[in-house]
Order: C-alpha cells, then structure tokens, then sequence
C-alpha cells in the first residue's frame, strides 16, 4: 500500500493509479465477452456429449429393432407351420375316425 499524503495529485497520476486499478479489477471479474466464449465452449462440449449418447441410443435401438424383426419373422413362420400342422392333424383326424366306423 502506497504512502497516503494530503499533497495534490496531478490528472496523470490519477490517471495512472485508475488505470491499474481497472487493471487489477480486470483479472478478477470476466468481462462479457470472457462469459460469451465460455459459453461457446460449454455449448459445444454439451452438444459433442449429446451426439454421442445419441448415436450410442440409436445403435442399441438400431439393435433392438433388429432383434424384433427377427422374432416377428419367427413368429410369423412358426404361425404357419402351425395352420399346417392343424390341417395335417384335422386330416388325420378325419382318416382315423374313417378307418374306425369301417
């Protein structure tokens, strides 16, 4: 701390004592375009986050999807194998129920 005297300070002097003091307030407070850059940065980091759970939710939903294909397409054979069957077994039936009344 400088040496506080009742003598006149002159406009320069002022000046300069001002100026580092803006200085020093500088370093310790972000001015708007520090925070405008830091928000930048954040967005950008929060987006490149977001696009990577995102692929990673569609790839396992890409997956999943795969997976239900499949089964529907089981199903679907084993639902006609099914309808075969019961027609073969009706027929059978049929044939059986001949043979018994001759």
């Amino acid at each position: 701390m400088k040496k506080q005297t009742d003598k006149p300070v002159s406009n320069n002097e002022l000046k300069k004592e001002f100026d580092e003091f803006e200085k020093k307030l500088e370093k310790k407070f972000a001015t708007k375009d520090n925070i405008f850059d830091m928000s930048e940065t954040i967005i950008e980091r929060v987006d490149e986050r977001f696009n990577e759970i995102n692929d990673k939710i569609l790839t396992s939903a890409d997956k999943i999807m795969k997976r239900l294909d499949d089964l529907d397409a089981e199903n679907a054979a084993g639902t006609l194998q099914m309808r075969r069957l019961t027609v073969t077994t009706d027929n059978h039936e049929k044939r059986i129920a001949a043979l018994e009344i001759h």
